[in-house]
């Protein structure tokens, strides 16, 4: 087409009285070339046909779960794709600063945050869950919950608005992320090795997967109709109690969880305790922080022992591995004497529950916190860059059970989901700002929060997720 076009316009330039310079020409055979290729894509389209609105909305699911019987919510649908297996909940309320969650228990195990995406319009969104039933359950945290004022805030005991089962029928692709077994003898779950090793990403996006879910019971049917004891892990006595979570490895259990990262690999060291001391076996290790990384050193040290249940309140005794106590800001030993003489190759820090509970009669403000955790991340970092050979990770601040929110004593305790959730965001804005890598636990511990031992404290599949994201982390360099 545009050639001869070409031939045409030299062959006749003297009749228009016009002076075409090749560089003219280029610039028109140039612009009819993306003229034919956006018609040839035209006519592909035309051809091979293009899917219909009919045909759109055939697969197109719409389910209103609740019109004008709640006196906060005016209205709750479901809306899905089968094929793409997108969807979202819409809710509306009027209400001005609630808080929503929408729990999905079935193949995979989501908990979906509500947006607000208009004046009184929340929505939570969805995408890629395998085949499977499903069962939704909304659950509203809190009528209002303003962070300049969390002291005045009263948590009650959160109660299922609503709940009903859908079912996936498509089958979407594999998914692009995969745990990675150091076992031989283990099948891997996904083959996706271009993948780079997960060495402190944030967020940790992920889900956690559900193996055999037709044994868990609905979520509706167990747990919220029991009674409530202080202490007590509802999810692990009640719903999940065929599910053995602290169990040896390769041991035969009916049903299994595990969390499988979106963007990066992680490789699960509880299934070859060989290749994690293999790789601790020249590190030292030192972990500053509460009980969350108190917890996560014990993981830690039990595994190199031979242990997998074991949960201690004291510091465990480790080869590799020593914990420092860190509430609030600073630090009480000489970190740099530390390193200046060998005692520390990675630093695992945190602190965050402490300034949310038991300090007087106000948790520290967002703002507060984030000082602190500035001053702590930005002297870290100086000292990484002083002594090249330590590295540095930022641990997020653990999860809650919200449900042992219902039993803190007034003006102590405001370790709240959304104000836990602030200070996370703003430490690890500051964490990427000095390059200083992230291990969140955050991300993936949030979603099964009820399956704390106590209420803060965690033991089985989810603590063994955080100490595989540290092992991994430490362990493969990308």
């Amino acid at each position: 087409m545009w050639w001869a076009l070409h031939h045409y316009l030299k062959s006749n330039a003297s009749l228009a009285n016009i002076n075409y310079s090749k560089k003219q020409i280029k610039a028109t055979q140039a612009g009819l070339t993306v003229i034919g290729l956006v018609t040839l894509t035209l006519l592909l389209f035309f051809f091979l046909g293009l899917p219909s609105r009919q045909q759109f909305l055939a697969h197109l699911r719409t389910v209103t779960l609740l019109e004008d019987s709640h006196p906060h919510i005016t209205n709750l649908t479901h809306v899905w794709h089968d094929d793409s297996i997108t969807g979202e909940f819409h809710l509306s309320s009027n209400l001005t600063a609630p808080v929503f969650k929408m729990q999905l228990l079935g193949p995979q195990i989501l908990r979906l945050p509500f947006d607000n995406t208009a004046l009184g319009t929340f929505t939570a969104r969805y995408d890629l869950l395998p085949s499977g039933n499903y069962t939704a359950e909304l659950i509203m945290l809190f009528e209002s919950f303003v962070i300049s004022n969390v002291s005045q805030i009263t948590m009650k005991r959160p109660k299922p608005l609503t709940n009903y089962t859908f079912t996936v029928n498509a089958h979407p692709k594999q998914r692009s992320a995969s745990i990675t077994s150091h076992d031989d003898d283990e099948e891997e779950l996904d083959q996706s090795h271009e993948l780079p090793y997960c060495d402190g990403y944030i967020p940790l996006n992920g889900r956690w997967h559900v193996h055999n879910p037709q044994l868990i019971p609905p979520l509706s049917t167990a747990g919220y109709n029991g009674e409530y004891v202080a202490n007590q892990t509802v999810w692990n006595d009640l719903i999940f109690k065929n599910l053995v979570l602290d169990y040896k490895p390769r041991t035969d259990i009916p049903v299994q969880l595990e969390y499988v990262p979106d963007r990066c690999r992680v490789v699960d060291y509880s299934r070859n305790i060989t290749a994690m001391k293999s790789c601790v076996s020249n590190q030292t290790i030192c972990m500053w922080g509460d009980s969350h990384i108190r917890t996560l050193h014990n993981t830690l040290a039990a595994w190199e022992s031979g242990e997998y249940t074991a949960f201690n309140k004291e510091p465990a005794v480790s080869p590799f591995s020593t914990y420092y106590l860190k509430q609030f800001g600073g630090f009480e030993e000489n970190v740099e004497s530390l390193f200046a003489n060998n005692k520390c190759n990675h630093v695992f820090f945190n602190f965050g529950l402490w300034p949310a509970s038991h300090i007087g009669n106000y948790p520290w403000s967002p703002k507060q916190y984030e000082i602190y955790a500035e001053a702590d991340i930005a002297w870290l970092a100086e000292l990484q860059t002083k002594y090249p050979h330590v590295t540095v990770w930022w641990v997020t601040t653990d999860p809650l059970a919200y449900l042992s929110n219902l039993f803190a004593a007034p003006s102590k305790d405001w370790r709240y989901e959304p104000l836990l959730e602030e200070y996370n965001l703003r430490a690890n804005e500051i964490a990427r700002r000095y390059q200083i890598p992230i291990i969140d636990t955050w991300t993936s511990g949030h979603v099964l929060n009820k399956l704390t031992i106590d209420g803060s404290h965690y033991k089985g599949i989810v603590e063994w997720t955080y100490a595989n994201m540290v092992l991994t982390a430490m362990c493969n360099k990308n």
